[in-house]
């Protein structure tokens, strides 16, 4: 079960991520009505505690995708031009009083607040008001990747990204200081809905030049500066955040509170431990086996609601036997999903049949599910020439997250059902660091309990990019484009890579012949470091070294690269055709036997 907070201050609906699975979670929030304890309130009723499950990992939302990171800054920090009414998926003004879009819906013109101030904290004290410079900054350091700003340290903007902003904006343009205007290269009916997103908060262009002017700009992720109704005050990794209210809010009635504090506790027990003790007033994520204790206590207060959410297992198609559409369904229809609704989400929640969650605009509600069935199962494992199963590695995810509450709990689930149609899973966990690495470099991987990074708010968002994000087979027919054009200028490198690498073995080659007596006397002076000037026969030995050890690179990597484009057009043609691996996957064999 997704357990969600709704805050009793001032927090909006937020994306929430999803679950592993294919399963339709319903989201909830818990908290208690009731004074926070003498050592972490301030006056009564001027301070929030919220205890949190985790440390975000940075405070610009545009880097980030989880609930975590917008809890701890978009919704405390920052504001977005546009905005959803509070308990509604009605849009609203934000930082944008107004809008209009062109005849043909290509054309945003965003009409800006007057007035509205930056924060004053202890490493900025902003000059202007917010402006139209602020909006274009935010959003050109995110699709201009030969903008300064975003050059000078290793950044990425996945929502941006998978939205398509980076492919569909064609300029962001500053009209005059309080308006601005985007042109799209293609109409979006949900472009204006988007960027009431977390990741389209508006940052301060004035503190991202004196950033820059100092070269510190990775600060921007760790001292954040905002519009919104708090400000960052301090912030102890795992232990706790805390913000003070922004005097100079351009909404003040919102802002009810002194102080808010975040006590970051990863532990459900503990959270819930804590917020009935007293130690805070609201927490979030209970686990679902502790639901029943929470309905029965008068001094707590249960939120729930639909989540707007959509598990998977996610399978590595470029990897045999998982390009096999057979063995895909096979997988799927061995998993007992009513099992894990019962076991891991105690009975709240639902089977998913869509890419996306009912409250989507375009959910199809005729589809129905595979049913579960281990016989058919083994039988389609037959049909595709694995009667015997096979093994794979499945990837569980190291932390509770509201869509998943127990993954390791769900990966034993899976496994025991994937050992009864002879399938052997191995499941794999990293420190939650390392496995959002390993996500970005897209790391070989055959199975994964693992959100789709995607729902968000209904309606709020494309159905059809939703789709494109978790149909990721889809594009490797592209990607094997690009590989091959980059194979061509790989090879010249390739060449440059051997030559450093040769260098390196002549090098090693010298100094073991010094030490066996192969040099003779003259070859070469023996330095005290042991480094050898060599002569020209240690130059023929070195060279010697160099020549095999650069035509050994160069085929190792051509020959990786080869390998890397056949797997990878052959499970784009695969995936699109259900019956046989496809005209595609044959040629590309034929050539590679040829």
């Amino acid at each position: 079960m997704n357990i969600r907070l709704i805050s009793p201050a001032a927090r909006r609906a937020r994306n929430v991520s999803p679950f592993a699975s294919a399963l339709r979670c319903l989201a909830a929030s818990l908290m208690l009505a009731g004074a926070a304890s003498p050592a972490l309130a301030a006056p009564a009723g001027n301070t929030l505690v919220f205890c949190s499950e985790g440390s975000p990992a940075g405070f610009d939302p545009g880097q980030h995708t989880t609930s975590t990171d917008f809890d701890a800054s978009t919704h405390t920090i920052y504001n977005e031009l546009v905005q959803f009414r509070r308990g509604t998926l009605d849009l609203e003004p934000a930082l944008a009083t107004s809008w209009d879009v062109s005849a043909d819906q290509r054309v945003y013109t965003f009409h800006l607040r007057r007035g509205v101030k930056f924060q004053t904290t202890a490493w900025f004290k902003p000059t202007r008001p917010f402006q139209a410079d602020d909006v274009v900054f935010t959003f050109r350091r995110m699709l201009d990747r030969d903008d300064p700003f975003r050059k000078a340290y290793p950044v990425s903007f996945p929502y941006f990204s998978d939205l398509g902003f980076d492919r569909n904006i064609e300029r962001i343009e500053k009209v005059d200081d309080y308006t601005v205007r985007f042109a799209l290269k293609e109409p979006d009916v949900v472009f204006v809905r988007n960027l009431a997103m977390a990741f389209a908060s508006i940052l301060s262009a004035e503190y991202a030049s004196q950033l820059a002017a100092r070269h510190r700009e990775a600060d921007i992720n760790q001292f954040p500066v905002g519009t919104g109704p708090f400000q960052l005050r301090a912030y102890q990794k795992d232990v706790v955040i805390r913000y003070d209210a922004n005097p100079d809010y351009w909404k003040p009635d919102d802002v009810k509170l002194a102080h808010l504090v975040f006590a970051i506790t990863p532990d459900p027990a503990t959270r819930l431990r804590k917020l009935t003790g007293g130690e805070c007033q609201v927490s979030v994520f209970p686990r679902p086996a502790d639901l029943d204790t929470v309905r029965r206590n008068p001094s707590l207060t249960l939120f729930s609601a639909t989540g707007f959410n959509v598990g998977f297992v996610a399978y590595n198609t470029q990897h045999p036997p998982l390009d096999r559409v057979d063995v895909r369904r096979a997988l799927d229809m061995a998993i007992d999903k009513a099992a894990i609704l019962k076991t891991v989400f105690n009975g709240d929640a639902t089977i998913a049949t869509n890419p996306m969650p009912p409250a989507q605009w375009s959910y199809n509600p005729r589809l129905k599910d595979a049913p579960h069935d281990p016989a058919a199962a083994k039988a389609l494992l037959a049909r595709a020439g694995f009667p015997n199963g096979f093994d794979l590695t499945l990837w569980a995810m190291p932390v509770q997250r509201p869509y998943n509450p127990n993954a390791q709990l769900m990966a034993q689930l899976i496994q025991q059902d994937w050992a009864k149609i002879g399938v052997r899973a191995k499941i794999v966990s990293y420190e939650w660091g390392e496995d959002r690495r390993a996500r970005e470099d897209r790391q070989l991987r055959v199975g994964r309990i693992q959100p789709a990074r995607e729902a968000g708010r209904p309606a709020r968002r494309n159905p059809v990019r939703l789709v494109r994000r978790q149909r990721r087979s889809r594009q490797l027919a592209r990607r094997a484009a690009r590989l091959r054009r980059r194979a061509r200028q790989q090879s010249r490198e390739v060449v440059q890579c051997g030559f450093r690498a040769a260098r390196r073995r002549g090098a090693h080659e010298c100094r073991r012949r010094e030490a066996h007596g192969a040099v003779r006397a003259g070859a070469g002076r023996v330095q005290g470091s042991g480094a050898v000037h060599a002569d020209r026969d240690v130059d023929r030995v070195a060279a010697g070294v160099e020549a095999c050890a650069r035509a050994r690179v160069f085929a190792a990597r051509r020959a990786s690269v080869r390998r890397r484009v056949a797997r990878m057009t052959c499970s784009g043609a695969a995936n699109r055709r259900a019956d046989d691996d496809g005209p595609a996957c044959r040629s590309v064999r034929a050539r590679r036997v040829s």
